[in-house]
């Protein structure tokens, strides 16, 4: 009775074992077969990652309608529509002789840059992808040669149009073989816009030292960067530092303290490549800053009244509050009464059309 027993306890503990080896086998081919799907999702990231604009397939479901035969050699009839959005055209003459024939189609998007793919199954031919700003005349831009009849695919990547309204056209020339036919299965369009950032307003400010200037905002494309970060440099073009402390909203609000002439720029990281936006010049002066004007176009202030003395040549006038901001402008200002003020210190610039400047501190208000 105890060996049967034994012999049962080893039996059933074999099949268990069985059981458990059989499912870490079946476990060990899921997770390679997930770890295939994997690396397959990896390669073809490029692909997901982008947009698709238009499609022959599910996407739009236009199963080719959209495109014209241009031409043809006469040995290739009329095509046909077959299932999964396959267009075909069988071929009417002998095995290795020649045919060829053309499909166009009008597009019109402003995304830039774009890829194009075209999946087919055919043989022994030469496809092209063509374009057209104007239907008539094209140029190749894509070609790939093909031998056996298998499905094949031939892309473009990163091709920027010349305009938003343009024309493809998808070019063959092959020998006929057998099958004596061939599909075009789908073809499609992407999307993959360069990432950018600008800034604005662009217009050039003038501030005093230590107040703010007007208010920049970053405009990212697109979609948001990963991060960002303002800077300056007193050279256009190059020498960008940080400010500190660094400077890394969507906004940014000039403020310097020191007088200068500033060129301020956002820089934003895409992915890890950094792009940097357009410049905007800042010019930070302060009061009784000198930039002479000569001894005409002097600015007078007394008792409430700000006069222009000697006025010449084209000019124009503003008056800033203690933060910097300008709460009034004319241009070839005579006299200007400013006893509506509300009492306190303010800032006067005159600057001529040829960039001469002078700043005055006047304390004007009742």
């Amino acid at each position: 009775m105890l060996y049967f027993w034994l012999i049962c306890t080893l039996s059933a503990t074999n099949v268990n074992y069985r059981q458990k080896n059989s499912l870490l086998q079946t476990n060990t081919y899921a997770m390679k077969r997930a770890i295939t799907l994997a690396v397959i999702l990896l390669f073809s990231s490029p692909l997901i990652s982008q947009t698709t604009i238009y499609s022959t397939g599910v996407t739009f479901n236009d199963d080719w309608t959209g495109w014209t035969v241009e031409s043809s050699s006469p040995n290739v009839d009329p095509p046909t529509y077959t299932g999964n959005h396959a267009w075909e055209f069988q071929f009417n003459g002998a095995n290795g002789e020649p045919y060829n024939f053309k499909v166009t189609r009008n597009f019109s998007f402003t995304d830039n840059p774009l890829d194009l793919y075209l999946t087919a199954t055919t043989q022994s031919c030469l496809i092209s992808f063509e374009y057209s700003t104007d239907g008539t005349n094209y140029t190749v831009i894509a070609n790939d040669s093909w031998g056996a009849y298998a499905e094949q695919t031939m892309s473009l990547v990163g091709y920027t149009s010349a305009q938003s309204n343009f024309f493809i056209r998808i070019k063959v020339e092959g020998v006929i073989g057998s099958p004596s036919k061939m599909q075009l299965k789908s073809f499609w369009m992407n999307s993959a816009p360069s990432n950018s950032v600008s800034i604005a307003p662009t217009a050039t400010q003038n501030i005093l030292v230590g107040a703010n200037g007007t208010t920049l905002t970053a405009t990212e494309s697109p979609a948001a960067a990963d991060s960002r970060e303002w800077k300056y440099s007193t050279v256009s073009g190059s020498g960008y530092v940080s400010f500190a402390p660094a400077q890394t909203g969507l906004t940014y609000t000039p403020n310097f303290g020191g007088a200068g002439t500033y060129y301020v720029i956002c820089q934003s990281v895409f992915g890890g490549v950094p792009e940097t936006s357009n410049e905007v010049i800042i010019n930070v002066t302060t009061a009784g800053d000198v930039n002479e004007l000569t001894t005409t176009n002097q600015l007078v202030f007394y008792n409430n009244f700000l006069r222009v003395k000697e006025p010449q040549g084209d000019y124009e006038v503003k008056i800033y509050d203690i933060t910097g901001k300008v709460i009034y402008s004319e241009k070839n200002l005579i006299e200007y009464n400013t006893a509506h003020f509300i009492r306190g210190v303010y800032f006067v610039s005159i600057q001529t059309g040829e960039g001469l400047r002078k700043t005055i501190k006047i304390f004007a208000g009742e």
